[in-house]
């Protein structure tokens, strides 16, 4: 006969057999297996790159391989969607921007994703700054120019974006309301097309990030006048900012940070804004970032990465009622 000590003794074996794979799977380090990094736009793009080439370095500090996935659709509403749906266990992240977070809730009617609400914001990235362009063959040499026309004519001035809701088209609005001026709006699907009716003159002027103008630029097609971040352009040093020219309020950047799926834990978003604070001051990130035309943005993790969407929202809110801007 079996004692009852011998039958307690067994299932105290049975039961620590069972538990033991679990604990030793709580106990495994974060990260123990690749990091899934989605971007929200095409593979091949800058945002894309950009992404690959701070992925090799995060890759490397965090000891596992960072996987890019671009999810692109919807501007940016795919990848968004799929990251917020993700199991929040700090595997499965987003490449946050200005679009995705700030402006999206604007001027799309609906969304499954809340901006504060699905993500846990972990660390900023970088922030690109539109650059106010005219076609060589334009009489307008500077800003002072184009102003004093655009007032003296109101709705002479064409403007071209790459589309109603882009940053570019915000950044247009930005600078009109600034300046007090009136222009028509030309929107584009995409800024290839935009910018071919820019060079052949078929629109008078247009906001564009650095990387599809830089060609055009060095062939001497289109004349820069202004940028409209904060601070120069790392790589258009002799090209003021709209501040610099009299215009404070005219400030705009497409910026990226990274953000988990709400409710990852939080020694793993502790673990994340150590390892996202160093890449983002390796050499090899900044100057490749700095090529591209943008600059890092001011180091700033968890809550003042939250605090920062907040702010840059607003600003898109009051934007988007005060211009009417819509998209659906």
């Amino acid at each position: 006969m079996v004692s009852k000590f011998t039958l307690s003794a067994s299932a105290l074996a049975v039961f620590a057999m069972v538990l033991l794979p679990h604990a030793k799977v709580q106990a495994q380090p974060y990260p123990s297996r690749p990091v899934t990094w989605v971007v929200p736009s095409p593979a091949g793009g800058v945002t894309d790159l950009s992404a690959r080439v701070i992925a090799k370095t995060l890759s490397a500090k965090i000891g596992q391989p960072v996987i890019v996935d671009p999810r692109p659709g919807a501007g940016g509403i795919v990848a968004t969607e799929f990251v917020a749906g993700a199991k929040p266990d700090g595997y499965t992240l987003l490449y946050a921007t200005s679009g995705t977070i700030a402006t999206n809730p604007w001027i799309y009617k609906k969304l499954s994703y809340d901006s504060f609400k699905s993500f846990a914001p972990i660390h900023t990235l970088h922030e690109a700054s539109p650059i106010l362009v005219v076609p060589a063959s334009s009489p307008f040499k500077t800003v002072d120019d184009l102003v004093s026309y655009a007032r003296a004519h109101p709705e002479k001035i064409n403007f071209a974006s790459a589309g109603a809701g882009t940053g570019q088209h915000f950044a247009f609005e930005l600078f009109r309301s600034a300046a007090n001026f009136q222009a028509t709006h030309v929107p584009y699907r995409g800024s290839t097309p935009a910018l071919t009716d820019l060079t052949g003159g078929v629109v008078d002027v247009a906001f564009e990030y650095y990387s599809p103008l830089k060609t055009l630029l060095e062939a001497g097609k289109l004349r820069a006048l202004a940028v409209t971040g904060s601070r120069r352009s790392p790589v258009m040093k002799d090209t003021p900012t709209l501040v610099e020219l009299g215009y404070p309020s005219a400030v705009w950047s497409g910026w990226s940070t990274v953000v988990a799926p709400a409710g990852t834990p939080a020694n793993v978003i502790d673990d994340l804004v150590k390892a996202f604070a160093e890449v983002m001051q390796a050499p090899e990130v900044v100057a490749y970032i700095e090529s591209t035309g943008s600059q890092p943005l001011p180091f700033q993790a968890k809550e003042g990465v939250e605090a920062f969407h907040r702010a840059e929202s607003e600003k898109v809110r009051r934007l988007v009622e005060a211009a009417g801007i819509t998209v659906e």
